[in-house]
């Protein structure tokens, strides 16, 4: 007894496979070093699995070369999808940087486990808050829904990379800087009135060393304001994730139709 698979199937399984692994293997959390290489690549075969029975296609390439560049275009279009998630999660350690710079922990550095690199304190006290939220209101699962549902925006091989796709790409780029100030708006305005304070005061009474009591003073006032602004955070996270999904589709339409 023998079974045979078409090949327009087979085919249909690369290019979700293709677009599906790419994110899985792009993307923060499920992508990070730490989970095993064969964790993320069964991962990735049990959804393409799930996925491909019910995804329209398109024009499915049949010739290699064809094959190979189109399965090049859903990895660019899985690719891409994850970078908006590392947008978001590059906004907050962003805004920790410049945190961390202001109170005087510029030298204090941990190791993140996400990137393996180092980072400032308070950024990672940042993204392990954003990540506690994101695996309390399923992110995961906002994640694999929004990759499946890119499959009904952009057919698998009817990928069309176009130049405007990429400028959608860098503008997202472009707003880890914006987000990051945006977060760490309250905390560098404390600081500078703090500053300004100090300035005065020193001027008032030179003998102070103000070298000497300013450290401490921006640092318990740092501490402070950020501790007092985590609710704020923690409903800028919320309703980043909520908007997470479609700013996925656009960038997955943007680059996968050419629009």
């Amino acid at each position: 007894m023998t079974f045979e698979i078409p090949v327009q199937s087979l085919v249909l399984g690369g290019l979700v496979t293709a677009r599906v692994g790419t994110f899985l293997m792009s993307v923060p959390i499920l992508g990070i070093r730490g989970v095993p290489v064969p964790v993320k690549i069964a991962l990735s075969m049990w959804l393409s699995v799930v996925v491909v029975s019910n995804v329209p296609t398109g024009t499915l390439p049949m010739s290699p070369g064809d094959l190979a560049l189109a399965m090049l275009r859903e990895s660019l279009v899985g690719m891409v999808m994850a970078f908006v998630v590392v947008v978001f999660f590059a906004a907050l350690q962003y805004a920790g940087q410049i945190l961390g710079v202001q109170i005087g922990f510029a030298m204090v550095n941990v190791i993140d486990p996400q990137s393996q690199t180092n980072v400032s304190v308070i950024s990672q006290i940042y993204n392990i808050v954003a990540v506690l939220i994101f695996l309390a209101v399923d992110g995961p699962l906002i994640l694999i829904r929004s990759i499946t549902e890119s499959f009904y925006a952009v057919a698998p091989g009817a990928v069309r990379i176009s130049q405007t796709g990429i400028f959608e790409v860098a503008k997202a780029a472009s707003s880890i800087f914006s987000l990051g100030l945006q977060i760490a708006l309250p905390v560098v305005v404390t600081l500078l009135l703090v500053s300004l304070s100090m300035g005065i005061l020193g001027r008032t009474v030179p003998q102070l060393n103000i070298l000497v009591v300013g450290f401490p003073i921006k640092i318990m006032v740092g501490i402070f304001i950020i501790t007092a602004c985590i609710p704020f955070f923690a409903d800028w996270v919320l309703d980043g994730l909520v908007v997470l999904p479609s700013q996925m589709a656009g960038a997955a339409t943007a680059v996968g139709l050419g629009r």
